[in-house]
């Protein structure tokens, strides 16, 4: 596989993240991960503390796709893909618009994430997530 080539699939993969949160599919948000790399780690913005192993990550998605009624807007913005051997990582970030259950007026937050991926024999796979807020943008 060539460097383009390997860069376009972590490229399909980031892009699969955000259609899984504009779509609510915790399938489609769990496929990118690799679900057997025993020292995997997610840290969202609203948690003080990293979701570790695989059992919390994928709670998590399935908890999420519960939350929300809809999503409005799902938007990735500034991709930057580095290539490191068996290993990559990929900056972006992200503003997010949905709709919660119950709660009165959209819920907004935007972002910049960083995910760690490695190449496995089905291709590259997010095996760390840290996102953090964007300071005076919530």
């Amino acid at each position: 596989m060539s460097s383009g080539d390997d860069h376009r699939a972590i490229e399909g993969l980031i892009n699969d993240y955000a259609e899984g949160f504009r779509s609510l599919d915790a399938a489609l948000l769990t496929r990118i991960w690799d679900k057997g790399y025993r020292d995997i780690i997610y840290t969202p913005i609203e948690h003080a503390e990293p979701l570790r192993g695989w059992p919390a990550i994928a709670a998590y998605y399935q908890r999420l796709t519960t939350l929300f009624s809809r999503v409005l807007l799902m938007q990735i913005g500034d991709l930057d893909i580095d290539l490191l051997g068996d290993t990559a990582y990929a900056f972006f970030t992200f503003r997010f618009v949905g709709e919660m259950h119950g709660e009165p007026g959209p819920f907004q937050t935007q972002g910049r994430n960083t995910v760690l991926f490695r190449r496995t024999g089905a291709g590259w796979r997010g095996i760390h997530y840290h996102e953090s807020a964007r300071p005076g943008r919530h």
